[in-house]
């Protein structure tokens, strides 16, 4: 549509400057008053050159805004995509390349599968070693604190777990979070690298506790 209006515009513009050249000749050889309206035609001709070129340059700016706005999507959704899976997309974009392998490549494929399994949960049986107890309030003139996951205050008699971080939640929302993710809700601490903590700390009392006797 553009390229028609500027073709248009530069034959109208043409057809006006023959006219321009008609006039302002008649006019310098019979009457002076033609000279006016040749410059009237002049100014047309001027804006008939200067309009579509104007335009052009709109169409283009249009064009570069439009061709932004996918580019900017498209950098949201990899963001996002990227967070949600906890994969890198560039080493991704390393697996589906068709080509040979070099060092570097293989350590940029490790960290890869390190990637994959932080971001995998933890077992059942790895959750029960972080220890549960029932909670009791200690004082009751403080706000009963709450459980950060549902969102829901601690009454007495509620099942807790502890997680090696010290942050303490109910059993039942603590487990589901961590077979989904190996990290603490509120901290974001690598509970994972810590699963052997809990044992340790028992074994740790238990030869105290027969020392002292």
């Amino acid at each position: 549509m553009i390229p028609f209006i500027i073709s248009y515009s530069r034959i109208k513009a043409l057809l006006l400057c023959l006219l321009l050249i008609i006039v302002l000749t008649y006019g310098l050889v019979l009457k002076v008053s033609y000279m006016l309206a040749g410059m009237v035609l002049l100014v047309c001709v001027v804006t008939s050159f200067l309009v579509p070129f104007r335009l052009a340059d709109r169409a283009r700016t249009q064009n570069r805004a439009y061709e932004q706005v996918p580019q900017q999507v498209y950098g949201q959704n990899a963001a996002a995509q990227e967070y949600v899976l906890g994969i890198n997309l560039n080493h991704l974009r390393l697996i589906m390349t068709d080509r040979d392998f070099d060092a570097n490549d293989y350590e940029d494929l490790l960290r890869l599968d390190e990637g994959l399994d932080a971001s995998h949960g933890l077992a059942q049986q790895q959750i029960e070693r972080y220890p549960r107890s029932v909670f009791k309030a200690t004082d009751s003139k403080k706000a009963a604190p709450t459980c950060s996951i549902c969102l829901e205050a601690l009454v007495d008699g509620d099942e807790i777990r502890t997680v090696p971080c010290m942050h303490s939640f109910h059993v039942d929302c603590i487990d589901k979070w961590l077979r989904n993710k190996p990290n603490c809700p509120v901290c974001l601490f690598p509970v994972q690298q810590s699963q052997d903590l809990p044992a340790e700390v028992s074994a740790t009392e238990q030869k105290n506790g027969s020392g002292s006797v």
